[in-house]
């Protein structure tokens, strides 16, 4: 039935003296046609980190001096570890900053609801400002969630 399998294992159980020699050849050229391959290139968004990393890195800013205030005012209660984004916790060690995103359907998200997904988040040791309201909101905005969600009826 299974020749091939059998023959192999007939070969690896075989002493050193009885080993057969295995033909290896040489390609030059693929066997097969190799067409054309589509690479996915995630380009990154600009998001609520973006004027705050800015800042905190290459010290640029609004040119509206008001908006350039809030931004020297907001931007100390933060800190940059590691080119990462981290808010200075009132009481407990450094939140990491991300995207509502990177919770939701990142690596490790499994696109939970708005406020599992802000507690998650928070239990984990993350951050960004309106968490509840901005988890809500962009869960009900998910493509995949939409489409897969019980009907409520």
């Amino acid at each position: 039935m299974n020749v091939q399998a059998d023959r192999l294992a007939h070969a690896a159980s075989t002493s050193v003296e009885d080993m057969r020699v295995a033909q290896v050849e040489l390609l030059s050229s693929p066997s097969i046609p190799i067409g054309p391959g589509v690479m996915q290139i995630d380009v990154e968004e600009e998001t609520w980190m973006t004027l705050i990393m800015n800042y905190l890195t290459k010290g640029t800013q609004p040119s509206d001096p008001i908006e350039a205030r809030k931004l020297r005012i907001k931007a100390a209660k933060y800190a940059i570890i590691d080119d990462t984004l981290f808010r200075k916790s009132f009481s407990g060690p450094y939140l990491r900053c991300l995207d509502p995103r990177e919770v939701h359907q990142g690596t490790c998200g499994n696109h939970t609801g708005g406020r599992s997904l802000a507690h998650k988040a928070l239990t984990h040791g993350y951050f960004w400002p309106y968490m509840a309201r901005n988890a809500e909101q962009f869960s009900r905005k998910c493509d995949k969630c939409q489409r897969h969600a019980p009907l409520i009826r």
